[in-house]
């Protein structure tokens, strides 16, 4: 197989969103991207990323974290077109499903796929008078920057995460 990081621009597709992307929700990161990489060329990598992403949407309707029965008539977007999956618990959460639906489709987190955030950590850093100087990870939960590095180096081990952008403010 050819290595299409060496071959091919590898997009980075908005899959969920969260933060101020959306109107409503738990999730703190902005975006949550899927990265094909697996493919030989542009054409497979973006069937493979629509099928990821039909299959995600399929598996936030049955969680009813989102509503409808195809892709045109889902609702629960934000304003970049991830899906926003309402009620979703955590990050955690949102990674596990991700990974679910990459699997779900055939393909292999860390082979076919890997993920990139973009947390927009400015937008959820020092925002409560009673946490100065800490980022709100989730709701409820502070912690200060060399923690937030130690959360981030886990979602990169455990996700294959790949890429983070505004990791810190």
């Amino acid at each position: 197989m050819i290595d299409v990081r060496e071959t091919i621009p590898v997009p980075m597709i908005n899959v969920i969103n969260g933060g101020v992307h959306v109107a409503d929700g738990n999730l703190k990161i902005q975006e949550f991207m899927i990265r094909p990489i697996g493919f030989r060329s542009i054409e497979e990598a973006l069937t493979a990323s629509e099928k990821v992403f039909s299959v995600l949407g399929d598996i936030f309707i049955e969680k009813g974290y989102i509503s409808g029965k195809t892709n045109r008539d889902r609702t629960s977007f934000g304003n970049e077109k991830g899906y926003n999956p309402r009620n979703i618990k955590s990050t955690q959460e949102a990674l596990e499903i991700l990974e679910s639906a990459i699997g779900g489709s055939g393909y292999i987190l860390g082979k076919d796929f890997d993920i990139a955030l973009d947390l927009a950590a400015s937008e959820f850093f020092n925002k409560d008078p009673q946490y100065p100087g800490m980022y709100e990870i989730e709701p409820g939960i502070f912690v200060d920057t060399d923690m937030l590095i130690v959360y981030l180096e886990d979602l990169v081990s455990d996700f294959h995460v790949n890429s983070i952008e505004d990791g810190l403010d």
